[in-house]
């Protein structure tokens, strides 16, 4: 008898679906976890991101994904993003590495995605690190 793993836990993960789901944040309130465009530039694909329980975000390798006040499937807008307004104030957060492999990184980066004018090169999801 062949036995089959019990799923019922498993976030349901759609891969072409930018609307990730949501998180709950302290002083932020609800946000929605948007899903990165590939990248134009690099070639990299859309990776995946499972978001579970309101409280964490798992992203694979190569992928990024967005803190917003909205999401809408289909094109992005800046207007989706969080702006995070922190001065005098504090971020924190917890990140488990146990499952990162050697030679990779995880970052958190603060950019201006909300009042950028120019869709980038990330299938228009607004996004610049420079």
């Amino acid at each position: 008898v062949e036995k089959k793993p019990n799923i019922s836990n498993v976030p349901l993960i759609i891969e072409d679906t930018k609307c990730l789901g949501s998180v709950s944040i302290a002083g932020q309130g609800t946000l929605q976890i948007i899903r990165a465009g590939g990248d134009g530039f690099t070639g990299y694909p859309r990776g995946k991101v499972v978001v579970s329980n309101f409280t964490s975000i798992m992203a694979s390798k190569a992928t990024r994904a967005y803190f917003g006040e909205g999401c809408t499937e289909g094109n992005y807008s800046n207007l989706d993003y969080k702006a995070f307004i922190l001065p005098g104030r504090t971020l924190s957060y917890d990140v488990d590495l146990s499952e990162t492999n050697c030679g990779c990184s995880a970052v958190l980066s603060l950019v201006n995605m909300r009042y950028s004018e120019d869709p980038g090169q990330c299938d228009g999801d607004f996004y610049c690190d420079a």
